[in-house]
């Protein structure tokens, strides 16, 4: 941050736990190999240096051929990004249009101090799965892989539509694999494709993320059972 009311606080687990998940981001655009070649030059450049994080954030990325100047954001912006998530296939000429929007409200230090937020960037590993559930091949000119040949998105604007070509079916969306980036995420995802995230989806952290919103839809199902007077409340049978 440019100013502070005092030095601890830059110690406490807020700090350490965004610092640790943006440097997580910064692996997960490169992959482990390209984040293990930017340690190697991060070491070659700086070892015995006093170095603040932009030189961190330069050695990872050079060797890389990233630009990180909008990345740099996570560091002197506050708040948690939410993005919304909307969905469009087209059957007649087989394409999946994925619009997302992004947005984090100014806290209220920040208005006090004027600040205009701008959008953060955004990386986020996807896939599309089929009624199968197997990974789709995905013809997108905006798909980016790193060193992992992992297929991801690069969310830079308020609001960016994704367009695939080449969708034979309408896809099941599975975004944000990995947790790849720490946002909160508002899809459009219904129960049954809920469901089939769960069972199918070859990404483990977007399998538990299913289950648990599975898991919430049914507790409130059955507290608005309950409110209505019901006296015997049954677990959904999908289930």
């Amino acid at each position: 941050p440019a100013s502070c009311y005092a030095v601890d606080n830059f110690f406490t687990s807020t700090i350490y736990e965004k610092g640790s998940e943006v440097i997580r981001m910064m692996q997960t655009m490169v992959g482990r190999p390209g984040f293990r070649k930017g340690m190697d030059n991060y070491f070659t450049k700086h070892d015995g240096q006093a170095v603040i994080i932009e030189d961190f954030a330069s050695a990872i990325s050079e060797p890389n051929n990233q630009d990180w100047s909008q990345f740099k954001l996570w560091y002197s912006q506050a708040g948690t990004p939410k993005v919304k998530v909307q969905e469009k296939y087209s059957s007649s000429d087989k394409t999946y249009s994925l619009t997302l929007k992004q947005e984090c409200p100014a806290t209220s230090q920040e208005k006090l101090e004027g600040v205009s937020k701008q959008p953060f960037h955004i990386p986020m590993i996807l896939g599309l799965l089929n009624s199968s559930g197997k990974d789709m091949k995905l013809d997108c000119d905006q798909i980016q892989k790193n060193s992992e040949d992992q297929n991801l998105i690069h969310l830079k604007n308020e609001s960016q539509e994704f367009v695939f070509k080449n969708v034979s079916e309408k896809p099941i969306l599975s975004l944000n694999r990995q947790f790849s980036s720490p946002i909160h995420l508002e899809s459009e995802a219904n129960f049954q494709e809920l469901l089939f995230l769960m069972k199918h989806d070859s990404d483990a952290f977007n399998r538990w993320e299913a289950s648990q919103k599975i898991y919430l839809q049914e507790l409130s199902r059955q507290i608005g059972e309950l409110r209505k007077g019901s006296t015997v409340v049954k677990t959904d049978s999908k289930i």
